[in-house]
């Protein structure tokens, strides 16, 4: 077996940086999410087969990189009434921070990403605060998203 047949492909976009290839294109990046202490993430742009990463993606990227402080601390109220109406879970907006973790941060190929977050109270399917393809901020699980 040759040494090629695990290495992964890299590339330099000129909009994301550099991003390795391994079923997406993606990279790790430290996120100010909540105004708070920096957590790491995934930012991945959804590829096939090694396809290039999209205008789109790239389009979508700079939005979200433009927003994501004024973004998560409006987010808060939409994560607690998703918690609220659909697991009757209450929490305060200091809460969510603590329940919600940011993992990944998705660029589908259309344009639309989303936030997908580990949840501690729906550990099984996540949570996902996610732009649409009408432009509006939805909240759902990841499935909803994905």
């Amino acid at each position: 077996m040759g040494d090629n047949m695990n290495k992964q492909e890299s590339v330099n976009d000129p909009i994301f940086g550099r991003m390795e290839y391994d079923h997406s294109w993606s990279k790790k990046q430290a996120v100010n999410w909540w105004g708070e202490q920096e957590v790491l993430v995934e930012i991945t742009a959804q590829a096939y087969n090694g396809d290039d990463i999209t205008d789109l993606q790239r389009e979508s990227y700079v939005e979200y990189s433009g927003n994501i402080n004024n973004l998560s601390l409006k987010s808060k109220e939409k994560l607690c009434d998703f918690a609220k109406i659909f697991y009757d879970k209450e929490y305060s907006g200091t809460e969510i921070t603590n329940i919600l973790k940011p993992r990944t941060v998705l660029f589908h190929r259309d344009g639309t990403w989303g936030i997908l977050f580990d949840s501690e109270y729906d550990i099984e399917n996540g949570v996902a605060l996610y732009k649409n393809k009408h432009g509006e901020i939805i909240v759902g699980t990841q499935d909803d998203f994905l």
